[in-house]
């Protein structure tokens, strides 16, 4: 019998729009109530317009890129508005997936970004510098958290669930930066640091998933 695994699916990556956690620099990780600012919300609806004039034109013509079938979510307030919003002008089937939340940072979600550079008990894994233990060792957890490998096999699962839910077809993912970073780091076959900041306001990026080389 042949083997009917799906081995690889074309994936877009997003990123969720602007929240006054991005505006101001502190640490969301898993809350559920941060929702987009004003700006985010219409970041949201032009990424949409650029989706459809990019998958759904208008005009049918036989070169047209292949569009996706799906949107597979982050479960957290602030990636569901961003698909939501998508949606409005794509109308196409969601599924909220848990696996593609923001890396857990326990004691540090709620935090300024400059409090735990200043902080001498944390300067040691300040979080905005790429050369800390938080983003190089994988085996390293905030206090309360999660590590790198956790964060990255979660969100592997997730993909994995994206492939069978759409049966090999490609679908768009709108999660998180530390999230999308984790996927292009398992994607790619670099250290978590050397991967690409998905940029905000959100723009797609294409990949080809090889789940052979999970």
């Amino acid at each position: 019998m042949a083997d009917s695994t799906i081995h690889v699916v074309h994936i877009l990556l997003v990123r969720h729009a602007q929240t006054a956690a991005n505006v101001e620099k502190w640490i969301s990780g898993w809350r559920n109530d941060v929702d987009l600012t004003h700006q985010g919300v219409d970041q949201a609806y032009e990424l949409g317009r650029k989706l459809k004039q990019k998958f759904f034109p208008d005009t049918d013509q036989s070169d047209n890129p292949e569009p996706p079938v799906g949107i597979l979510c982050s479960d957290l307030l602030r990636a569901r508005r961003t698909a939501t919003i998508v949606n409005t002008i794509l109308n196409l089937p969601i599924e909220h997936h848990p696996g593609l939340r923001e890396r857990n940072y326990g004691e540090w979600t709620g935090r300024q970004y400059q409090d735990l550079g200043r902080d001498p008990k944390d300067w040691e894994n300040a979080i905005d510098d790429p050369n800390r233990p938080l983003w190089t060792d994988e085996e390293w957890a905030p206090p309360g958290g999660e590590t790198l490998i956790t964060f990255r096999e979660r969100a592997i699962d997730a993909i994995r669930f994206g492939m069978q839910r759409w049966k090999g077809k490609k679908f768009l993912v709108i999660a998180h930066r530390g999230t999308i970073r984790a996927l292009l780091q398992h994607h790619l076959g670099v250290a978590y640091h050397e991967t690409p900041s998905p940029p905000n306001p959100p723009e797609f990026m294409e990949i080809e998933w090889d789940h052979r080389s999970e």
